[in-house]
């Protein structure tokens, strides 16, 4: 959770995300329409290749279990 919460403070100083808190929940909007696109081609291309990033001995876990897990998020 530790390294979720650095990204999105790297978004936010990067002023890719903006935010605002809500009582106990923080809501996060993208700053820029074109970043909208870019996840969206990044999720097309990671539900296509997904399993084989996680999969790879250099860079992914090696896990077919995370593989599995990484795709279906």
């Amino acid at each position: 959770m530790k390294v979720r919460f650095r990204l999105m403070a790297c978004l936010r100083d990067c002023r890719l995300v903006d935010y605002h808190v809500e009582g106990r929940q923080s809501f996060y909007a993208l700053t820029r329409s074109e970043l909208l696109d870019l996840l969206t081609a990044a999720e097309g291309v990671l539900a296509a290749t997904g399993a084989a990033v996680v999969l790879c001995p250099a860079y992914g876990s090696g896990e077919p279990a995370a593989a599995v897990e990484a795709v279906t998020r």
